[in-house]
């Protein structure tokens, strides 16, 4: 899939939001999370996500349709305008804010001042998106903890409460993980 991505200069976000476009026409947007950690290293949630409308033309084969969705993810990244709409909120917050309307979403934590900032960030609430991919990349971070050996590093999307099916996709020490979530069938 690499190899067939940068043949069509596209990333693999694209590709695979193409594959799911194209095998439920119904869907007629997605969303992608996006990285806003910058420098910091601490554990907390830093993503925000992106949410474009498209819908798979059949008159197009595949790779057109992936292209264009590509080319969609970066008119929508390169302009600073709608990149400082996804990223000037989020990321300024405190972090351990941003773990407290996460653990209020998925952990039963109960605070006011986390229940608003979950609700206003899209973490609860009602459905965005069908689908989100999310992609962590080249995951950067020792495999040898004492007697503790990792061979794989993966994780979940953060807005999964607010979509339908999550992809998520994870490259550690040259391994690509894809991993498909159906939300409604998760309890």
């Amino acid at each position: 899939m690499k190899s067939k991505c940068k043949e069509l200069g596209i990333t693999v976000n694209s590709y695979m939001i193409a594959e799911v476009l194209r095998e439920h026409p119904e869907y007629e947007n997605f969303s992608l999370t996006l990285s806003i950690r910058g420098e910091n290293r601490s554990i907390s949630n830093k993503v925000s996500s992106l949410k474009l409308d498209y819908t798979y033309d059949t008159q197009k084969d595949f790779e057109e349709n992936a292209k264009r969705i590509h080319g969609l993810i970066k008119e929508h990244l390169d302009d600073e305008r709608k990149k400082y709409a996804i990223f000037c909120n989020v990321r300024e917050m405190d972090h351990n804010l941003l773990d407290a309307s996460l653990m209020y979403t998925y952990a039963g934590f109960q605070n006011k001042a986390a229940a608003i900032l979950a609700s206003r960030i899209g973490y609860c609430g009602e459905l965005k998106t069908r689908t989100c991919v999310t992609n962590l990349n080249n995951i950067q971070m020792e495999s040898d903890y004492g007697r503790f050996h990792l061979e794989n590093v993966f994780g979940i999307a953060a807005r999964m409460s607010a979509v339908e099916n999550v992809i998520c996709v994870g490259t550690y020490q040259n391994r690509m993980t894809i991993a498909y979530m159906d939300i409604k069938t998760m309890s």
